[in-house]
């Protein structure tokens, strides 16, 4: 064979492959708007620097940030609302996850909803001198939150239903044993497009993330998702993890 065939043959297989690769780096997914127009989102999945980017064509765009890898397909529920559920960066012996929900309305991209949705972790006995055991693992507990359905509902517009998982298996506290399944019901606002099921007045100083200053808030009611080990705000169009009281981290 030619070494000039050779040449041709090495570049059609260099462009094809980065031609896959580039395919894989992109997914546009076809869906609805709240208003029932069609809609075309482009997601760029940007491995390098750990976030999504979501286009709405040129008419508006956001990323989401601490993207590791997709935990699951992405879905539309409704024919509306589409459910992103990524890796984030956990820790030793500890495995995490977002649960993130894109909607649109009038040419504009909501987050309706933007939670830790996955936290399993594994803690051997290097963690702890009390126990004297040959097996390693002392301690394992997952927290996991799975949606089901979003369907319409005569008041709030849409419904989603999602399950609660909790289970901890501990050798060193024993109190701490427990496996829960729950059912949590959230209804959408209307008004800021996020799912709640209830909301949280802000009474007092704020502070909003790290190294930023208070922020004093007279009574206002925001949506929230208030779940069993954490709390989550939608406070002026961003959403907002609890993380001790009065001190909110947003969501990115």
């Amino acid at each position: 064979m030619a070494i000039n065939q050779i040449k041709i043959i090495f570049l059609l297989f260099f462009l094809y492959s980065n031609a896959i690769s580039q395919t894989l780096e992109y997914k546009k997914i076809t869906y609805k708007s709240l208003e029932g127009k069609n809609q075309l989102l482009t997601i760029k999945f940007d491995d390098v620097n750990e976030k999504m980017n979501l286009l709405l064509g040129n008419k508006d765009s956001f990323s989401i940030h601490g993207y590791r890898d997709l935990l699951e397909n992405i879905k539309v529920f409704n024919n509306r609302f589409i459910v992103i559920q990524y890796k984030t960066k956990g820790g030793s012996g500890i495995k995490t996850g977002n649960t993130v929900i894109v909607c649109s309305s009038k040419n504009k991209l909501y987050k309706s909803m933007n939670i830790i949705s996955l936290n399993n972790y594994e803690f051997n006995n290097s963690y702890s001198a009390e126990v004297e055991s040959s097996d390693s693992l002392i301690e394992q507990g997952l927290f996991k939150i799975d949606l089901n359905s979003i369907t319409s509902d005569k008041k709030y517009k849409y419904k989603l239903m999602a399950t609660q998982f909790i289970e901890v298996k501990s050798k060193i506290d024993s109190t701490k044993n427990k496996k829960t399944i729950d059912t949590i019901t959230l209804f959408f606002d209307k008004k800021n497009k996020v799912f709640f099921n209830n909301y949280k007045t802000l009474i007092g100083d704020y502070i909003f993330n790290e190294h930023s200053k208070a922020k004093q808030y007279n009574g206002e009611k925001f949506p929230a998702i208030i779940l069993s080990n954490e709390n989550y705000l939608h406070v002026r169009n961003n959403w907002y993890f609890e993380y001790k009281k009065n001190h909110l981290i947003k969501m990115e």
